[in-house]
Order: C-alpha cells, then sequence, then structure tokens
C-alpha cells in the first residue's frame, strides 16, 4: 500500500506543480505577509532618531525665561510665536504649540494660577509622541515651581507626597506579549489552512467534477492508499508554506530595530525548530480536514466555499483567545488551535517551552490526522460516491 501512496503522491503533484494559480494560491500569503509587515515597520521608522530634535513654539515667551530654559535643558527647541489665537495647523517646523497668556509674567509673580494651553497635532505617531513630551515637560515645571515656592516658604516638601503608590504585575503574561504573540500565531496557524486550500478542493472535488475519479479508482490501489497519497500532496503545500511563513516572518523580524518592539522575540535555531516540529503535524492535521471536507462536495466551487468557511475557524479561535480569555475556563487553553496558540507564544515571546501544551497540540494533530484519514478513505470507498465521480 505504501508504493501505492507514492505513486499517487508523485501523481498528484505533478498535477498541481503545473497548475501556476494553484502554486500563487498556496504560497501568495506566506510570502506577501511576512513582507508586508516589514514593508509598514519600514514607513514607521524614524530616519535618524537620534539627531532629531523636538521643537516647541511658544508664545510670549521673553515672559517665561524660566519655563523656556527648563524646555531647552530637557533637550528641546524652543521658538517664538507671535500670533494671538492657534490656526488650523501648527506653525511650521513645530510639534506643538504653547500658548502663554500675555500676563504670564504678572500672573507668576502674584502667585495666581496660569492658564497655559498646549496645542498638539496627535495624527501621527510622531506627533502623539512629541506632543506628550512637551506637554509633560510643561507639567513637570509646574512641579518645579510648587516644590521650589514651599521651599522657599519654609514647608516640607514631604507634604506633596503624603501617599506613595507602587504598582506591581503580578499577571503570569504581559498583555503586550499576550497580544502580539497570539497576533503572530495566528498567522502561523492560517499558514496551515492557506498552504493546502485550493489544492484539497481540487485533488477530490475537483475531480469529482471532471469525472476524473473513476480512472483514478479503476486502477488497482487501494482507498485508503489514494487517500494517503493525496493527503501527503496536500500536507506538502501546507508544510512548504508553514515553513517559508516561519522563514520569512522571523528574517523580516530579525530587521525591524528592537527599539520599534516593545519585547524581546527569541529567534534562535532552537526556537524555530520546536516550532516546525509542532507546526508540521498540524498542517498535516489541517490538511486531512480539508480533503475531508474536499471529498463531501460534488463540486470545486462548493468545496472552496465550505472550506473558505473553515479558515474562519482560527481567526474565530485566535480572537476569541486574545480577547476573552479570562471568560474561558482553564481548560480552554487545551483545545485545538488554542494549545498551538498558547505554545508558540510561550517559545517566541518567553523562551519557555510550554511542555504540556506542546505535547498536546502534537497528539491532537496525529490522532486527528489518522481518524479523518480513516474516514475519507471509507467515504471514497462508497456507491454514491462512485457513482457520481
Amino acid at each position: 500500500m505504501i508504493a501505492q501512496a507514492l505513486a499517487v503522491y508523485k501523481k498528484e503533484m505533478r498535477d498541481m506543480l503545473r497548475d501556476r494559480r494553484m502554486l500563487i494560491a498556496a504560497f501568495s500569503f506566506a510570502l506577501l505577509g511576512p513582507a508586508f509587515m516589514g514593508f509598514i515597520a519600514f514607513l514607521t521608522k524614524e530616519d535618524d532618531p537620534v539627531e532629531v530634535k523636538i521643537t516647541a513654539a511658544v508664545s510670549y515667551m521673553e515672559q517665561a525665561p524660566g519655563l523656556v530654559a527648563f524646555m531647552e535643558r530637557e533637550g528641546l527647541v524652543v521658538s517664538p510665536y507671535t500670533g494671538d489665537k492657534v490656526g488650523e495647523t501648527l506653525p511650521e517646523g513645530a510639534d506643538a504649540l504653547v500658548m502663554l497668556p500675555s500676563t504670564y509674567a504678572e500672573d507668576l509673580k502674584s502667585g495666581n494660577p496660569v492658564s497655559v494651553q498646549v496645542f498638539t497635532d496627535e495624527s501621527s505617531r510622531k506627533g502623539l509622541e512629541r506632543g506628550r513630551t512637551i506637554m509633560g515637560l510643561v507639567e513637570g515645571y509646574n512641579s518645579y515651581l510648587t516644590v521650589h515656592r514651599m521651599t522657599a516658604r519654609g514647608i516640607p516638601t514631604s507634604l506633596l507626597t503624603s501617599v506613595v503608590p507602587s504598582r506591581h504585575d503580578i499577571s503570569e503574561k504581559h498583555l503586550a506579549v499576550q497580544l502580539l504573540g497570539d497576533g503572530l500565531a495566528m498567522m502561523f496557524i492560517l499558514a496551515t489552512f492557506v498552504g493546502g486550500l485550493s489544492v484539497a478542493v481540487d485533488t477530490l472535488a475537483g475531480e469529482r467534477e471532471r469525472h476524473s475519479m473513476q480512472p483514478l479508482l479503476a486502477q488497482p490501489v487501494t482507498s485508503m492508499a489514494v487517500i494517503l497519497g493525496k493527503l501527503g500532496m496536500v500536507s506538502s503545500f501546507s508544510i512548504i508554506g508553514t515553513v517559508l511563513m516561519v522563514t520569512t516572518t522571523m528574517t523580516t523580524m530579525s530587521f525591524i530595530p528592537a527599539e520599534m518592539l516593545p519585547l524581546s522575540i527569541y529567534i534562535d535555531a532552537s526556537t524555530i525548530t520546536l516550532l516546525l516540529m509542532q507546526l508540521i503535524p498540524f498542517a498535516i492535521f489541517i490538511a486531512a480536514c480539508q480533503l475531508f471536507i474536499s471529498i463531501q462536495v460534488k463540486s470545486f466551487k462548493e468545496g472552496q466555499s465550505y472550506i473558505s468557511m473553515f479558515m474562519f475557524v482560527p481567526m474565530f479561535v485566535a480572537y476569541l483567545k486574545i480577547y476573552g480569555s479570562a471568560k474561558l475556563p482553564p481548560v480552554a487553553n487545551y483545545f485545538p488551535v488554542m494549545t498551538d496558540m498558547e505554545s508558540i507564544s510561550s517559545l517566541l515571546f518567553t523562551g519557555e517551552f510550554a511542555a504540556t501544551n506542546f505535547f498536546i497540540s502534537v497528539a491532537i494533530s496525529v490522532v486527528g490526522a489518522l481518524a479523518l484519514t480513516w474516514f475519507t478513505s471509507r467515504k471514497l470507498q462508497s456507491e454514491v460516491l462512485l457513482d457520481a465521480a
């Protein structure tokens, strides 16, 4: 039976490799997805973040030498603003506009509260960060003045800090780690679905529609050998697509500057090896699922519809895990796809090998692939299926 399955596998691979549309559909996601991630990272990267200065335009700055000196000491470039009101845009070259009242010096001298307005443009990441930096410096200058005024009047500055709170995170996994880890794990898992999608539909549903199933079954091969050969072909596409996704993503992530990522990613030989050891059995399991769906339908379009709907499973489970994990019972972390995401996320973002999730994932993949392959081969022996082929 092994020789028969290999013969079917070679025949199926030869047919699929001749179809350019199948190759594009199978591998475009694995190649273009990480490339898109790298392109977005390139667009959001600062050209020279070390030498770029933050600039603040200040009205009536001659009345606020202390504030100007405080800002310049922190590395800001301060420029005068001569207007009396704010326009629709910030002054040219300014990252924020600090509007002081015309009576700033007099009010400050008399001890009256001074209203200082800070206008920012937060339509971009750069404007958001720089605007908040300038706002923080204005608030810092306020604290600086308050401390000196209390000291001059003989009031202990400790009165400002009667309660000193401190925050401690006791969660097992930081939110940023969870979101990024689960998002990247979802992409890897989705690659196993996309790689074999088109070929799985064509190899059974497509052959039934073209009436080319009967000549194949007329050969001296068992139904199990036929399914094993077709499973090997679909699994090959799924595995190649997954390996491409992992390779291109890891390569892309290695070129992204470390300061652009809120945490470290573990990219080494052992991590990638464990990642592939988990994803390859899972890819075979997904290929068996797709073949099981493909044999239930009578046409290529019908099979494409059902298998495309099947692709929503990892996306639904991923978003359920990301946004609803707190409401799920602990046992849910060991369900299919859930346990895969947990293991992959742990490997990439904490460097820890989650052995329980890893082995449960591999066990589910192996048992699921064997069971679905058996059911699919039984279905292939059906007289109704043979008549419709």
